[in-house]
């Protein structure tokens, strides 16, 4: 495993990274909820292009989420990475981007394809769960009961603590938002909740983590 980067530290990485992209829109990630690990993230978009930059605490989530960035590559756009950051987008924007001092650049594809452990699967369903939780009701759909009795018995009162986590006006200001992209940059702050939720499940699961930041 490598080194484990505090949120300081990629609070100040993904602003030295999104202040040298040109941005007439932004959408502010303050987490990634389809992903165990803690992550700042900026979607920045100017004209008709999009370029997209995160940085994540361990760098084992960057080799797990390479070959999904890289089917998207091509067609005038690029990414680069290092151990801890990815930014994918226009080639003459990704090309102009000075890397941090302290987490060079590497291949992009270097240590690609990595496997996630048990544990680090379970909270990536997890968390990917709570997101179609919110986002049912933001649509104000229901979940049929079978379903619901399904994932009660896989995340242990994930569904109903995620209520209390999220609460309904908070679920208003985003329905409000008719373009359903940005939904998950407005959620993305109920990331560490959400993720100590599934912590929480799983450990009632015996899967024994202690920790989201622990492997």
């Amino acid at each position: 495993m490598g080194r484990v980067e505090p949120v300081s530290w990629l609070d100040d990485v993904v602003r030295a990274l999104v202040d040298q992209v040109p941005c007439n829109d932004r959408d502010v990630y303050r987490d990634d909820l389809v992903s165990w690990d803690t992550m700042r993230g900026y979607d920045c978009v100017a004209g008709t292009s999009t370029t997209s930059i995160r940085v994540y605490s361990h760098s084992e989530a960057v080799d797990q989420l390479v070959d999904e960035w890289s089917d998207t590559l091509g067609s005038g756009r690029a990414g680069r990475r290092g151990d801890h950051w990815i930014i994918v987008g226009p080639e003459e924007v990704v090309s102009k981007i000075s890397a941090p001092a302290d987490d060079p650049e590497i291949a992009f594809l270097d240590r690609h394809g990595a496997e996630p452990t048990q544990r680090e699967e379970y909270l990536t369903t997890c968390a990917r769960f709570a997101v179609d939780e919110m986002s049912r009701r933001i649509r104000r759909e229901k979940t049929e009961k079978a379903d619901a009795q399904y994932y009660e018995q896989l995340f242990p009162s994930v569904a109903g603590e995620i209520r209390s986590v999220v609460p309904e006006d908070e679920i208003a200001k985003v329905r409000a938002e008719r373009d359903e992209d940005r939904w998950p940059s407005m959620l993305s702050r109920f990331g560490p909740q959400v993720k100590h939720l599934c912590a929480d499940a799983a450990r009632r699961l015996s899967h024994s983590p202690t920790s989201v930041e622990e492997r």
